[in-house]
């Protein structure tokens, strides 16, 4: 096994998952069309929400949702600091300020009882990313945005199948953004997703997506749109895949759930608290490594036996272009620069074999039963096991 390459992730894309694709480029209608829309309809009937619009990524399935939502120049949106750039970037991008709000340690997710601290005048919505796949804690964010008049767009790029209290992740908020990046629950090859119960924003993220042109008046340039348009080779093999989400998930929760009955016994890995009225789609699998341990370094060590593990997500405060232009330092919000220090992303993706998590649990408990080796936090607030 220490001659095997384990990848942190690889999509289950068969050959049977191609097969339309000849028809696809036979047809000679290659971008944006039928298959597109049928691809759609699938994805609407299994979230089960009113309406649904593909685009070419999960970042373009912000951006949209964002616009569409009315957001702009002027307004505030918190979102979660630990997360991957792509929501901050898009709240960015539409001219708005993202405001960075800290989470719980337990979930990864943003911590509801801090965002009061984060409110202003200039507060117009709020972004919650239920990171790696598990759901965050959305009838205290729904409550806290309704008694503010905040709107709640979820980033549900990892959370495809996920559900909270029986509702599926991305059709709770105003409008709910997917990923098919390689790495999420389905795929692409790349493309993302809006979903909503509301037509307004839907008819919005439609001029959004091409170009800003109304399809009722040809060629009427209505607004400042993009070209964020899903291709039907890429909606295609998205049909073939949306077939196996229930394989999918089920491999990924049983592969879950052997991954936390082993590391439970590893003293020094603390585990994600998972909710009992909560059902994540686990797309990836993340764990904190306890602080007197340098989690760079075990990353390293573990490559060296052939296991490709990463840190999770970032924390947006210490990234040089929001430290650069907000003033940000270091440590401002404390949960996630932890996060940021000590994640360590496991394998996980449904051919992932058992040997092979006992080759990974054997080598971590390894790695971590030896002195620890100075560590290169510098704000160091205790992490209770969850």
């Amino acid at each position: 096994m220490k001659n095997k390459s384990i990848r942190i992730s690889f999509p289950e894309i068969g050959w049977n998952d191609l097969k339309d694709l000849k028809t696809v480029i036979k047809s000679g209608w290659l971008t944006n069309g039928p298959i597109v829309r049928k691809f759609e309809d699938r994805l609407k009937k299994y979230l089960e929400v009113d309406y649904l619009i593909s685009c070419s990524s999960g970042t373009a399935a912000l951006q949209m949702a964002i616009l569409a939502c009315g957001i702009g120049p002027g307004d505030e949106v918190i979102i979660p600091d630990y997360t991957f750039p792509a929501v901050a970037n898009a709240v960015e991008h539409s001219g708005a300020k993202p405001i960075l709000s800290d989470i719980d340690l337990n979930s990864l997710n943003l911590d509801p009882k801090k965002l009061k601290d984060k409110l202003s005048k200039n507060t117009k919505a709020i972004i919650p990313v239920h990171q790696f796949g598990l759901p965050a804690e959305m009838d205290s964010l729904q409550d806290f945005s309704q008694k503010h008049n905040l709107t709640v767009i979820e980033d549900a790029a990892c959370a495809l199948g996920a559900e909270y209290k029986g509702k599926k992740c991305g059709t709770i908020g105003k409008a709910g953004c997917f990923s098919f990046h390689p790495r999420k629950i389905i795929t692409t090859g790349e493309g993302g997703a809006v979903a909503t119960n509301d037509r307004r924003i839907f008819n919005q993220c439609k001029l959004l997506r091409n170009h800003g042109i109304s399809e009722i008046e040809h060629l009427n340039y209505q607004v400042c749109g993009f070209n964020f348009r899903m291709s039907d080779l890429n909606a295609s093999i998205g049909l073939a895949q949306l077939q196996k989400i229930q394989k999918f998930l089920k491999s990924r929760t049983k592969l879950a759930e052997i991954y936390k009955e082993k590391l439970q016994e590893i003293k020094q890995v603390h585990l994600p608290q998972v909710p009992d009225y909560s059902k994540p789609s686990y797309q990836s699998f993340v764990v904190l490594v306890d602080e007197s341990f340098n989690r760079d370094l075990i990353i390293k060590k573990l490559k060296a036996r052939g296991i490709e593990t990463n840190s999770g997500a970032m924390a947006i405060h210490t990234l040089p272009y929001y430290q650069k232009k907000y003033g940000h330092r270091n440590g401002d919000c404390p949960n996630s620069y932890i996060a940021a220090k000590t994640a360590l992303c496991l394998p996980h993706f449904p051919q992932l074999k058992i040997e092979e998590i006992d080759f990974i649990f054997d080598s971590l408990k390894f790695l971590l039963s030896r002195k620890p080796l100075k560590n290169i936090m510098e704000v160091k607030p205790p992490i209770g096991k969850p």
